[in-house]
């Protein structure tokens, strides 16, 4: 899901760019440009969704990032779904409007980013959670944990893969 999330975010990006520099466009373009708007809308409305009930109301709203966030996606999502459902040729407000959105998605796509960019710090975050009586060896490219038994025996968990190597020994 995560993968689909950054490819998604990055289409989107590029659509946005797209879209915002070049400001005349065929029928056809414009057209494909607001359904795939309106797909990536509904992907992250459903993962908002998602994370709404993984994680409580209450608890997810409680951050303001997330009210911004679960805001901004409602937001473009029901501008999409007007711009592509209605025709604009009388409105002139309306694509000013949706301009605006898609920086407004730009802050999103940039908050997303930011979090997928931290994966670093919550590794090392999750690794000292669980290794708190535990020794960590940081040489040579390793980073293990360990429990010291005596002085010369040593015991270390099994190495991992998957969602465990994020804090267990990875296997490489």
């Amino acid at each position: 899901l995560r993968a689909l999330s950054l490819l998604l975010i990055v289409v989107d990006l590029a659509l946005v760019v797209g879209d915002l520099s070049t400001p005349v466009k065929p029928a056809v373009a414009s057209r494909a440009l607001s359904a795939s708007s309106l797909a990536i809308s509904v992907f992250f409305l459903v993962d908002v969704a998602l994370r709404v009930f993984v994680s409580g109301f209450r608890s997810y709203f409680r951050e303001k990032l997330n009210i911004a966030d679960a805001g901004i996606v409602v937001i473009t999502l029901v501008v999409s779904i007007v711009y592509t459902s209605i025709d604009l040729s009388g409105t002139a407000l309306l694509p000013r409007y949706n301009k605006v959105l898609r920086v407004l998605r730009l802050i999103m796509i940039i908050r997303v980013w930011r979090l997928v960019s931290q994966r670093h710090h919550l590794e090392k975050a999750s690794r000292q959670m669980v290794s708190q009586n535990k020794r960590r060896y940081r040489k040579d490219g390793f980073d293990l944990d360990l429990t010291y038994v005596t002085e010369r025996v040593i015991a270390m968990s099994f190495p991992s893969s998957g969602t465990q190597s994020m804090y267990r020994n990875p296997i490489k």
